[in-house]
This record gives structure tokens, C-alpha cells and sequence, in this order.
């Protein structure tokens, strides 16, 4: 590589997400076009300061810690997943209604699973 490999990661990255941001607008605008739903703007918006809330602290983090292994990258993983429920919690972007749809999808999938025949070959 002529730079670092932190640096060809980080293009990666960013062409990942603006990759990613691209193709979430279109879908966005077909489903506004062909199926006349449309989101409110703290739906999109909530996600989004959580995410950033989310970089900070593990940004703030990696910089404690010296070297990431795999022990330390697992809780890292844990902390982002921790940091962004709470702070989705803590500005309402989670509410009673996602909890519930999470409970009957739970529900869903361990009665499809017990029913589920088993397949031997």
C-alpha cells in the first residue's frame, strides 16, 4: 500500500456508507412515490444524533485504550450497542410499539423454529 492501512480502511469505509446513504434515499423516494408513505423527520433524524453519540464514546474509547484485541474489541462492540439503545432511549427514538413488535417477532420465530420439521438426508 502506499499509506497506511488505516487509511485504506477509512476509504473503505466512507464509500460504504456513502454508498449505503445513496441507495437508503432512493429506496426512500420510491416508497414515497409508489406506496405514499412518508417518514417524519425525528424518525430520521433520532438515528442519526444516537449514531453520533455512539462514534463519540468509542471514539473516546479506542483513545483509552492502547491496543484492541479480541477481548477488548467484543466489549467495544457490546459499549456501541449499549451507547446507542440507551441514547435512542433517553431522546424517545424507542418506544412502547418497538418493543412489542421485537417481543412478537420472538414469539414468531421460536414457534416457527419448535414447528419447523426436521430435515435428514
Amino acid at each position: 500500500l502506499n499509506v497506511s492501512e488505516i487509511w485504506a480502511i477509512t476509504g473503505a469505509a466512507i464509500a460504504t456508507l456513502i454508498s449505503r446513504s445513496l441507495y437508503t434515499l432512493f429506496i426512500y423516494f420510491a416508497i414515497k412515490k409508489e406506496i405514499k408513505i412518508s417518514l417524519k423527520k425525528s424518525q430520521i433524524i433520532k438515528p442519526i444524533i444516537s449514531s453520533l453519540i455512539m462514534f463519540f464514546v468509542l471514539l473516546l474509547a479506542l483513545n483509552l485504550i492502547k491496543g484492541v484485541g479480541p477481548i477488548s474489541g467484543i466489549i467495544l462492540v457490546f459499549l456501541g450497542i449499549s451507547i446507542y439503545f440507551l441514547s435512542m432511549l433517553l431522546i424517545k427514538g424507542i418506544g412502547k410499539q418497538d418493543f412489542e413488535l421485537l417481543r412478537n417477532i420472538k414469539t414468531n420465530l421460536l414457534t416457527y423454529l419448535k414447528n419447523k420439521p426436521i430435515n435428514r438426508f
